[in-house]
């Protein structure tokens, strides 16, 4: 049976398209993923509309050539890492931080130093360098001791 003579309708789609990055598979490995997907899909079904595959050296290259790592100290001991740029796609930079007894703490714990080949004196100037860091905070400290109250 066929609808000869029928006028063709055609079904008006509504729903918003939204583009989506993601990685493919679920494993990454060591080195991190091998590949990632990127389209566009309805918002509210989730049904994809186009993808394509595109190798991580390629996609990382590009993202990470375009995008700048800013790295920075809080006054409460953290260390803040961001990066600004195509990597952050929505204008605001994904920032990580970490407290720096931490960061101190991964850095010389054993395994660590054996992957590192650090020596004794990578050790020697990171405990001169804490210390210069120490030196610096209780400046700081006495300064703000000084200053009048408001």
């Amino acid at each position: 049976m066929t609808n000869e003579g029928a006028p063709l309708t055609m079904k008006r789609v509504t729903e918003e398209p939204e583009a989506f990055f993601r990685i493919v598979g679920e494993e990454v490995g060591s080195l991190g993923p091998a590949r990632y997907r990127a389209g566009y899909r309805l918002r509210d079904t989730g049904k994809v509309i186009c993808t394509v595959e595109l190798p991580a050296s390629v996609t990382e290259s590009t993202v990470f050539g375009l995008s700048k790592l800013s790295i920075a100290a809080t006054t409460d001991g953290y260390v803040q890492s961001s990066v600004v740029g195509l990597a952050s796609l929505n204008g605001t930079p994904p920032v990580a931080s970490e407290p720096i007894d931490l960061l101190i703490e991964h850095v010389t714990a054993v395994e660590n130093l054996r992957l590192e080949e650090a020596t004794v004196e990578d050790l020697k100037m990171l405990l001169q360098r804490l210390e210069r860091s120490v030196s610096l905070a209780k400046e700081a400290i006495a300064k703000l001791d000084d200053l009048p109250s408001t």
